[in-house]
């Protein structure tokens, strides 16, 4: 008696499993599929997590952020540094000597009406 399982991507256990009855099929398969399983998520994910994830997250992220970001905030700063303090002095004084110079000008032409 053929036994369909799924087996959810993983390799094919063996033939044996054809020549076992239903019910002994079913719990061969529980069983190696529990093993299997179990010791390939814990080795697999364990790795991948431990390997890869903590691999790029201190080497590429790291380095990213120390390098690139650093250098983009460095040169930014720079740039506002320089170019705010003198477009922020311009327009306060253009701004302020706008508004003097209307000021003055409204109380001369006040002054000089009346």
């Amino acid at each position: 008696m053929m036994v369909d399982v799924p087996l959810y991507g993983s390799p094919l256990p063996s033939s044996r499993i054809h020549s076992l009855g239903r019910r002994r099929a079913a719990l061969w398969m529980d069983g190696w599929m529990d093993g299997w399983m179990d010791e390939w998520m814990d080795g697999w994910m364990d790795g991948w997590m431990d390997g890869w994830m903590d691999g790029w997250m201190d080497g590429w992220m790291d380095g990213w952020m120390d390098g690139w970001m650093d250098g983009w905030m460095d040169g930014w700063m720079i740039w506002m540094d320089g170019w705010l303090p003198s477009w922020l002095a311009g327009w306060l004084a253009g701004s302020l000597a706008g508004w003097l110079a209307g000021s003055l000008a409204r109380w001369l032409a006040g002054w000089m009406d009346g």
